[in-house]
């Protein structure tokens, strides 16, 4: 028979979650370098593409400090496997062909990135937090570092969003979609064109029906 192998026992210490927390994170940056430049080749505005661009060179930097860490740590570079990243890549992914419109492909686009940096800047400041505690003071000043930038792209993200894409998408509408606006009705109550139309065919209906009785009889 297989020898089976002894439980674990040994308790994780705080040390211990900061190393796999920064596997997470170095796991999900990794992912980010693959996923930025779908992103931004599919971007339609001009000032989003160019945020994907400049915040791919970010990720790429923010893999390097992560890599620094570990080398602080004394440790070689590892990842712990994210799924939740891939779920959300899948999800922008999921936007870029299913979404008609260019700035309602952006819009979704910037909902997509928005959901990836509340993940990482999550995260992040658990790292940052451990780090702190534990006095590793060089690796919590990249970490610091790293979270700004994280914030700084957010907020840029949104501010795109608020000052014109998602008007833009608000604006964008496919051919053959009717648009049912309220309209007075005889009686002062509103009433859609299309309920207006149909009350109309109604009455037509009824009054051809009344006139053919009146000449039967």
């Amino acid at each position: 028979m297989p020898k089976r192998s002894a439980p674990n026992n040994k308790k994780m210490t705080l040390r211990d979650l900061l190393v796999m927390q920064l596997k997470m994170v170095y796991d999900i940056e990794t992912q980010l370098v693959k996923a930025l430049p779908k992103m931004a080749k599919k971007a339609t505005h001009a000032d989003l593409r160019r945020g994907f661009e400049r915040h791919l060179k970010q990720t790429q930097e923010h893999v390097s400090r992560l890599e620094n860490a570990f080398d602080m740590l004394e440790m070689r570079p590892q990842k712990i496997q994210s799924e939740a990243i891939r779920g959300l890549v899948a999800d922008a992914d999921s936007i870029v062909k299913n979404v008609k419109g260019s700035s309602t492909l952006d819009a979704g686009l910037i909902a997509a990135a928005q959901c990836v940096e509340y993940y990482e800047m999550a995260g992040y400041l658990s790292a940052l937090g451990w780090a702190k505690l534990l006095n590793q003071h060089d690796i919590a000043d990249s970490l610091q570092e790293t979270l700004d930038e994280e914030q700084e792209t957010s907020d840029e993200l949104a501010e795109m969003a608020h000052s014109e894409i998602d008007e833009a998408a608000l604006g964008e509408h496919q051919e053959g979609d009717e648009i049912l606006r309220p309209v007075p009705s005889h009686n002062g109550s509103s009433k859609s064109k299309k309920e207006e139309e149909e009350i109309g065919v109604g009455a037509e209906s009824d009054l051809e029906t009344e006139e053919e009785e009146e000449s039967q009889a």
